[in-house]
């Protein structure tokens, strides 16, 4: 081999060896690119699991500073109200003087004695409210949210700063990747230039000049023989075309007749098809159906003498207590009078009413929600000052609910039925719903 074969051996390998190289170098970047983003992905998902936890102690802080400043204010009027009353009485007690008569004298050692027991009363409940015990702990449980909530904030600011250097990583992968991308397909496509070049030099070279006359008198008379059959085969087609011509005029008549019955056939399925919408509709409305018919059984069942009780109790119950999936009926498009205030419903129960409707088929569910609205119908006819979200039922109800927006009607059925925690919850908002419609029938005489 002389030198100037070992330097072309030489260039190619080096070229070899560089394409290798460039490969490597993109597979190198594109498994990093991966890891790197699934990192990202990660610290992204805790981020936000801690902001949530963050905002959610915020929420708990601004209650609770709420809390503490009510609490202050209730015991600074307690203690005000009863150190004036230690004052009152014990004026009382200085100018109950003793009189002259015997009967005067008696009346007036009862009357300070009654004066200064009433007095040891007063100072003892001004003792009790100089305690500040509740306060203290309404304090020190809302230093300990606020420091819970720093930590979150402090523990957030390097989880931050690491999402933001991997997204500049990944930015500067993401170009060093195209980069070597677009030098290996340079270097793919001079290669190829190379192959194609290097090949038809060599068989030119192969080859005699009377060679290559030979093979190109064979082509010729080879694509004169393909162009010949070509016409032949042409005029054969336009023979069957004329045939086919004939044949698809025969078939447009056919056709014609068969779109006139087509078009009669289709009004008459538009027509069944609109009976059929109506009568989906019906089923839809079910429902609401439903609740008419017992709200109206009712009002019959008042012109008898011996009115049936169960009917009663049912029109009672679809008036006044929550049906959640009739009322949602009322919000949808092809329900007659149709209603759009969602908030108003939303604030009856607490959840959207297309949320309920696409989640009908939860018996659970329809269940709690139900008794959302009846325990707050129950709460306003109270006349309590509270609001209803204070209710323990409410809270255990909002608990339950909290995150299971995204839940099908599956999973809640599974959640309230076979967990444990779920089942548990169901039970106990279940008991607080009977006890208060059985305290309401005995207030309004047996009846919802």
């Amino acid at each position: 081999m002389d030198s100037k074969d070992e330097l072309d051996f030489g260039a190619e390998r080096q070229y070899l060896e560089k394409r290798i190289a460039t490969f490597s170098a993109v597979d190198e970047i594109q498994e990093n690119l991966i890891e790197i983003r699934y990192t990202l992905g990660e610290k992204r998902s805790y981020y936000a699991t801690q902001n949530a936890r963050a905002i959610a102690l915020k929420n708990e802080i601004i209650a609770l500073e709420a809390s503490h400043k009510e609490l202050a204010k209730e015991h600074e009027n307690k203690e005000a109200s009863y150190r004036e009353n230690v004052q009152k009485l014990k004026k009382k007690v200085r100018i109950a003087i003793p009189g002259t008569s015997a009967d005067e004298q008696r009346i007036s050692v009862q009357k300070t004695t009654e004066l200064e027991a009433r007095e040891k009363l007063a100072e003892e409940n001004l003792a009790l409210a100089r305690n500040k015990e509740p306060v203290v702990e309404c304090q020190k449980l809302l230093e300990t949210k606020k420091g819970a909530y720093h930590n979150i904030l402090e523990d957030q600011k390097p989880l931050k700063q690491t999402i933001e250097d991997l997204e500049k990583q990944i930015i500067t992968l993401e170009k060093e990747h195209e980069d070597a991308i677009q030098q290996w397909r340079e270097m793919w496509h001079e290669s190829n230039k190379r192959a194609i070049t290097d090949g038809e030099v060599e068989r030119n070279l192969s080859k005699s000049y009377e060679d290559i006359i030979r093979d190109l008198k064979e082509e010729n008379a080879a694509l004169n023989a393909t162009i010949e059959a070509h016409q032949e085969r042409e005029k054969s087609d336009q023979e069957k075309l004329k045939t086919k011509d004939n044949e698809i005029w025969g078939l447009k008549r056919l056709s014609e007749k068969a779109d006139e019955r087509l078009n009669t056939k289709r009004a008459d399925i538009t027509a069944l098809k609109e009976e059929i919408f109506k009568i989906h509709d019906f089923k839809r409305l079910a429902p609401l159906v439903w609740a008419g018919l017992q709200i109206r059984n009712r009002v019959i069942e008042l012109e008898k003498k011996s009115p049936n009780p169960t009917l009663l109790d049912r029109g009672e119950e679809a008036c006044h207590l929550g049906m959640a999936q009739a009322d949602a009926a009322l919000y949808r498009p092809y329900c007659p009078q149709a209603r759009t205030d969602v908030e108003t419903y939303k604030s009856l129960y607490g959840v959207d009413p297309q949320w309920v409707w696409d989640n009908r088929e939860s018996k659970r569910l329809l269940d709690i929600l139900d008794w959302r609205a009846s325990m707050k119908f129950f709460h306003v006819r109270s006349l309590s000052i509270l609001p209803f979200e204070t209710t323990p039922f409410h809270k255990e109800w909002a608990a339950v609910m909290k995150g299971k927006e995204k839940f099908s009607a599956r999973n809640f059925d599974k959640f309230l039925g076979e967990d444990h925690a779920g089942v548990s919850k169901y039970d106990d908002m279940k008991r607080w719903y009977n006890i208060h419609l059985e305290k309401y029938k005995k207030k309004s005489g047996g009846q919802v």
